[in-house]
């Protein structure tokens, strides 16, 4: 019997990228929830992740969400950081500090675009819209506070707007050669890349590639990754994923029925209808959903040709 792992009161299961993940359902909708981006969020004291950040792990461990591990950071800075730190592992596991020091001489080595009036609005914005949260919530809290609160909110949208027309008027036109572009997809590696520097969508970049008949997928896009095979843990049956998607099983069927292998069903069946528990109880010893005990016990039925009623 394994020991499962849970958060918020949801079992924790790791996603096919790695990370640490929770599912419910919300409203007949299925709600995923990424600990490391919740985790993130708690730590810098935001309602929500703010737009073009990412949380970043230290000691790139992705299973290691502790807060003195978890670090928000841009998009751009992620990307470079890690490819840095491919190339320099020496440096995994600097404190947030050091690290912090180490973006800084990428970004002058390796001329880095950044947009940080626009990141610090956002991570402001989400800041207050937070506070706001807890000060409605907040009995004791004044009508001034909630007043002032959604004043600066008011403003911090006002400063976004402003700062996105400039964007878009300051936006770069888009190559005109096709060597210019394939130069420029050399140069930034990942089509997210170049098109943040254009001011674009990555969908318009491969648009331009098609229009030039490019071949966008050599040049190290994050969409698309070295396509690698792989051996299910479950059915053992192999099958095809990329390194940037990294799978773990070959389908969702064996995703779901990685934690009833171990089920004794004969003990099942006893401690149902001999004992009267119920399905969720039996689930906690046992460590999988109660959904999972309800379809096992029913095949168990069927195949034993067992009258239940």
């Amino acid at each position: 019997m394994t020991t499962d792992e849970y958060y918020e009161g949801y079992k924790v299961h790791i996603n096919n990228g790695g990370y640490k993940e929770t599912t419910t359902h919300i409203n007949c909708e299925k709600v995923r929830t990424l600990v490391h981006i919740n985790e993130g969020c708690k730590k810098y004291e935001l309602d929500k992740l703010p737009e073009g950040m990412s949380i970043h792990h230290l000691d790139m461990n992705k299973l290691n969400n502790d807060w003195s591990n978890l670090m928000l950071i841009s998009f751009e800075d992620h990307s470079a950081l890690h490819d840095f730190l491919k190339k320099h592992p020496s440096f995994i596991g600097m404190s947030e500090e050091q690290t912090k020091e180490l973006i800084e001489f990428i970004r002058e080595n390796h001329d880095i675009k950044t947009g940080d009036e626009h990141t610090d609005a956002e991570i402001e914005l989400s800041r207050l819209k937070s506070k706001q949260e807890r000060l409605l919530k907040d009995v004791n809290a004044t009508n001034e506070e909630r007043e002032q609160v959604e004043k600066d909110i008011r403003a911090i949208r006002d400063k976004l707007i402003e700062i996105r027309k400039e964007k878009s008027l300051s936006r770069l036109p888009k190559p005109k050669t096709r060597e210019e572009l394939i130069e420029k997809l050399e140069e930034f590696r990942h089509m997210e890349n170049l098109a943040k520097y254009y001011g674009v969508s990555s969908s318009a970049i491969r648009k331009w590639c098609k229009n030039w008949n490019i071949d966008y997928h050599q040049y190290g896009s994050i969409t698309y990754g070295k396509k690698i095979t792989k051996l299910c843990p479950v059915c053992g049956k192999e099958f095809t994923t990329t390194d940037k998607e990294n799978k773990i099983y070959c389908s969702a069927d064996c995703a779901r029925t990685k934690g009833t292998y171990f089920l004794d069903m004969d003990e099942i069946y006893k401690m149902h209808y001999d004992r009267g528990m119920s399905y969720r109880e039996i689930a906690r010893i046992y460590g999988v959903q109660h959904q999972a005990i309800i379809r096992e016990l029913n095949r168990y039925i069927k195949k034993n040709n067992i009258d239940v009623d």
